[in-house]
């Protein structure tokens, strides 16, 4: 019998075109890029820009292991050229985000979601005060940082443009020098999660005054179940223009209780850290339309 002919595979094409074919792969989904990394030694080299992109790093995670093995096939700047996304989950060893601070210095994205009260960690603040990080993303809780430092002239705040910080202690004491948040000249967006905030209405008023004048949307984080009085005068626009508030739950689909606000679930907040090419639209892309909606509803208005 006639034996069938062999199956077209990759190799029969132009290298160009195959390394361009595994590369668009890789770039579309995480797991066909990890995939695509076990079928030869070439097509490794081809995808690993795509598959270090975006990193989430955790306790049991292949990348810490990565990094701080003594030895590598991977040129020494491998990390520091190619990963332009760092995702923090369940590592509370701070000398070991600090090492890998140390070898991934592109970062344009950077999340620390370590886990709530993890706070002050010693040598990881000392890191993010001396290593020349400048991502223009940044999420962090606010006691990361020392009770003597928890201010925005460090200079990794100096290039971010996007800025999600989550307000760990009710009375924030001792609390940010939150005058300084006014100097932060890049920033367009920032989000803050205040469900632990007594008061939350007044401290929005008390903070605004601080907003950088180059700030376009202000996104207030609370859990489901808050005060909607208070939610109504910030959706509304009546404490500064530039607000919304986004609803944070387990629960996909809910309807929020206010007008020109939106709900998302912690699943899907997280994912736009982890993977911030890959997720749109993005919180902030939300909240931007429902304050440019908003802002077209009242000039209606004034015409009726």
């Amino acid at each position: 019998m006639e034996q069938p002919p062999p199956s077209p595979s990759f190799s029969d094409l132009p290298e160009d075109i195959a390394r361009t074919v595994f590369q668009i792969v890789a770039d579309r989904a995480t797991t066909d890029a990890l995939a695509c990394a076990l079928v030869c030694k070439m097509a490794k080299l081809w995808v690993e820009p795509s598959i270090y992109r975006e990193v989430v790093v955790d306790a049991g995670g292949l990348f810490l292991r990565t990094v701080k093995a003594p030895t590598s096939t991977k040129p020494p700047d491998f990390f520091a050229m190619h990963v332009k996304s760092l995702f923090f989950g369940s590592v509370e060893n701070d000398a070991a985000i600090a090492g890998v601070l140390q070898k991934c210095r592109s970062v344009t994205s950077l999340a620390f979601w370590t886990g709530q009260g993890s706070g002050y960690k010693s040598s990881l603040s000392q890191n993010l005060s001396t290593i020349a990080l400048n991502p223009t993303r940044l999420s962090l809780p606010t006691d990361l940082f020392p009770p003597t430092g928890r201010h925005f002239h460090h200079p990794i705040f100096q290039a971010v443009t996007h800025l999600d910080l989550c307000l760990e202690e009710q009375n924030e004491s001792p609390g940010w020098t939150w005058t300084t948040l006014k100097e932060m000249a890049s920033l367009t967006h920032l989000s803050l999660f205040l469900s632990y905030v007594e008061d939350l209405q007044q401290f929005v008023q008390a903070h605004v005054e601080y907003l950088p004048p180059s700030l376009r949307v202000l996104v207030i984080c609370v859990l489901w179940g808050a005060d909607v009085g208070e939610i109504k005068a910030m959706s509304e626009g009546r404490i500064d223009t530039r607000a919304t508030v986004a609803f944070l739950g387990d629960s996909s689909g809910e309807e929020p209780p206010c007008r020109h606000t939106f709900s998302m679930t912690w699943t899907e907040l997280q994912n736009e850290w982890k993977h911030p090419s890959k997720v749109y639209p993005d919180v902030w892309t939300r909240a931007e339309k429902l304050i440019e909606q908003r802002q077209l509803e009242q000039v209606s208005l004034q015409f009726l």
